[in-house]
This record gives structure tokens, sequence and C-alpha cells, in this order.
């Protein structure tokens, strides 16, 4: 039992240091601007999230939990700059869909999960 918390406590501790890269990762490129079309250029930074799945044992056991990221559902934004290299022959670009506001909360629950877990470990 002892194990299984520590176990657990680790997983949380990895998953909220994944969720504070991702974040970073978003915010450094907030202002990437790309093509609308690939023809035309690279595209705008695509948001990242994280993805959480739990690893359940044959007993239906939780063990710990499988983080990745991916690529947010969310299209890019449409924005207006007819100097930039990748705009099109409308003067239009792709923008980032970073939301900072959603960035700084995943942030703050990083924080929190990564606390909560280092208690777990602290008391184990």
């Amino acid at each position: 039992m002892m194990l299984d918390a520590i176990g657990n406590a680790i997983s949380g501790l990895i998953a909220a240091q994944k969720r504070v890269e991702t974040s970073a990762s978003n915010i450094a490129n907030v202002s990437s601007s790309g093509a609308l079309q690939e023809k035309d250029g690279p595209p705008a930074y695509q948001a990242q999230t994280v993805i959480q799945t739990p690893l359940v044992d044959e007993n239906g056991n939780v063990f710990g939990a499988d983080v990745e990221t991916a690529a947010k559902s969310e299209p890019t934004r449409t924005a207006y700059d007819p100097s930039s290299p990748y705009a099109n022959e409308d003067g239009y670009i792709s923008v980032s869909n970073v939301d900072l506001n959603e960035e700084i909360v995943n942030i703050n629950v990083a924080e929190i999960t990564f606390k909560a877990n280092l208690k777990v470990l602290q008391s184990a």
C-alpha cells in the first residue's frame, strides 16, 4: 500500500512537471505567426495540451498515469498583417491559438498538484 502511494505520487510529480513544461512552451510561442496554407510557408504554433491517462492493472487498481502532450483541437486564428512574409494575397496570416489566461491557470494547477504529491512523499 505504501509503495502504491509513492508510485502514484511520483507519477503525479511527473505529470505536474509536464504541465509546466507544456505551458512554458505555449507561452513562449504565444506571438508566433505563420501561413494560412502550407504552400505559403510554415503554420503558426499550435498550442499543446497535456493528456493524462490512468494506468490500471488487471485488478482494476490505478498505479500511476501515462502523460503525453497533443495539439489542442482549436484551430489557429486568422489575423491581418500584410507586411508579414507569411501573408497571403489578401494580407492574412495564421496566429497561435495560445490562451494566456488558460496557461496561467494550468501553471497554478500544476504547482498545487506538485505540492500535494510532495506532501504524499514526505508522509510516506
